[in-house]
């Protein structure tokens, strides 16, 4: 976090590919025990809804209105 502080960003919550040492905007989500940040890098609460609705319409008309997921499809798939 601008070479000054330590964070921490956890692997189910990390929805693309990362690169070492590029530089992303992320968010803080919360403040540990250790002063560690735990971070996510998408926006947090209603403010990211919008965007991945967008996202669902978009794929959907692309594909005549249907998605084949179902509660049985791999998370990564989803």
């Amino acid at each position: 976090m601008n070479n000054a502080h330590w964070g921490v960003l956890y692997e189910n919550e990390i929805f693309r590919h990362l690169s070492s040492g590029k530089q992303t905007k992320g968010y803080i989500k919360k403040i540990r025990k250790d002063d560690k940040f735990v971070l996510i890098l998408q926006s947090p609460g209603y403010q990211n809804v919008d965007e991945v609705s967008r996202e669902i319409l978009d794929i959907l008309e692309k594909n005549n209105g249907i998605i084949k997921l179902t509660d049985k499809s791999n998370p990564k798939d989803i």
